[in-house]
Order: structure tokens, then sequence, then C-alpha cells
């Protein structure tokens, strides 16, 4: 996951070195929140919790999942 993390934080500060985007953490937060959703749910068969789930407390779905 922290994986995730640091590659959200990477793509954000391109898009403000080389698109004049504006710092925005909530959207860091929710990009890595999204991608570690898709990764996990693709890499992993068994998965069975939705995003909302996820967004929710994803420490839960972890445990579930056995990561």
């Amino acid at each position: 996951m922290w994986v995730v993390i640091v590659w959200s934080i990477w793509i954000h500060r391109n898009n403000i070195i080389f698109r004049s985007k504006v710092k925005d953490v909530e959207e860091i937060f929710n990009l890595a929140q999204v991608k570690t959703w898709t990764w996990i749910t693709n890499k992993v068969p068994k998965t069975s919790f939705f995003y909302s789930d996820w967004c929710l407390c994803s420490i839960t779905c972890i445990k579930f999942v056995g990561l």
C-alpha cells in the first residue's frame, strides 16, 4: 500500500509542476484510496468488499482478505 501512496503523491506533484494544478491533499488521499482498492480487488480473487466498505474501514477489509 505504501507504493500506491508514494505513487499518488508523485502523480500529484507532477500535476502541480507540469499542469499548474493546486496542491490538494484530499485529492492525493482519494487517488491513493481508489488505486489501492482497485489493486487489491484485481490481485486477490477472493475479495468481496465494495469500494464504500474500503472507504469506511479499510483495515477491516485488509484483515478480511488476509494481506
